[in-house]
């Protein structure tokens, strides 16, 4: 039975499996060879529509979002600094139902890695919880990109800039997206040429009170 499960997943590594569970590894492989056909008729259709020189190539191809199982499985390949991991990037796309829970995970997977240097983890619904333990995880990593846009960023934004301002600390480019950073940490942020950020102004307190009753 297993090995029928097995078939046409064959670059899918047990050691990767070591901790999920029996009804898991199931449900991860038939989703694999899912993805696989999908991708096989997919790549038919691409030969057919360049051999008539179609203008509509690319048109109507739906990305596969990863499940929960797959990116369990990265995660543990990134645990154990698998070379063919150079990026981890996820969106809300995929399927993340407790974003701060996973990244813990992710904060955990990347202790000992030193080859995934690319981290694209996009409005996800990440909040301090979250964003905090992920920051310090990746504090003395070298991430050729960081790019955690659409995410709540503001509570963490002390401890980022904390961060950023360490000798150290060695991430070629951040991408933090929209944020609401006050003027002392604007102007933190902007020192860090590597960093990009688009400051949205929070309304003002006379904007503001005229949709606040006032209390007499």
């Amino acid at each position: 039975m297993l090995e029928d499960i097995y078939c046409g997943t064959e670059n899918i590594e047990g050691k990767y499996l070591d901790n999920f569970s029996p009804e898991e590894i199931v449900v991860f492989l038939q989703h694999i060879k899912k993805q696989r056909r999908h991708m096989s008729e997919y790549q038919q259709k691409l030969d057919a529509l360049i051999a008539e020189d179609s203008p509509a190539i690319f048109a109507n191809f739906l990305t596969t979002p990863n499940s929960a199982l797959d990116i369990k499985y990265v995660l543990n390949r990134i645990a154990a600094n698998d070379p063919r991991d150079p990026a981890l990037e996820l969106s809300a796309l995929d399927a993340v139902d407790n974003p701060d829970r996973l990244a813990l995970d992710i904060a955990k997977a990347f202790h000992n890695n030193t080859v995934c240097t690319t981290v694209i983890l996009q409005d996800l619904g990440l909040t301090a919880n979250g964003i905090e333990p992920l920051l310090r995880a990746f504090h003395h990593k070298h991430l050729s990109k960081l790019d955690i846009s659409g995410n709540k960023i503001g509570e963490s934004l002390p401890t980022l800039i904390h961060i950023l301002d360490d000798p150290n600390t060695h991430w070629e480019e951040v991408r933090l997206g929209k944020i609401h950073p006050d003027p002392e940490q604007k102007e933190a942020l902007e020192k860090h040429q590597n960093v990009s950020f688009v400051a949205v102004t929070p309304l003002t307190t006379k904007i503001r009170d005229m949709f606040t009753p006032t209390l007499e």
